[in-house]
């Protein structure tokens, strides 16, 4: 998760109060367990969802072969790429 992601959903979880006081300070964010938890399970929900959009396109890249020659050489590196994109956002994901 990139640190902008999480400062974003860690302002999201913050209660009304410190929001309206603007009484944190962005590197320091302290939340309380629940929240933490919320953060938590926000991201992971992003994760999947991620994983699951690179699943399609990745299905979507093989459908248009039709079955004929295969994937072209760059159709094949776009896979890889993908792929290892995939295995970043699985890491990340497994971090939790």
């Amino acid at each position: 998760m990139s640190w902008s992601l999480e400062t974003a959903l860690k302002i999201l979880s913050l209660n009304d109060t410190k929001l309206v006081q603007k009484s944190f300070h962005i590197n320091n964010l302290q939340l309380s367990t629940e929240n933490e938890h919320l953060v938590s399970e926000f991201s992971k929900e992003i994760l999947k969802s991620i994983l699951v959009k690179y699943d399609k396109d990745i299905a979507r890249i093989w459908l248009c072969t039709d079955g004929k020659d295969g994937l072209s050489e760059r159709m094949q590196q776009l896979v890889m790429l993908l792929e290892q994109e995939m295995n970043t956002v699985q890491s990340a994901l497994n971090t939790f």
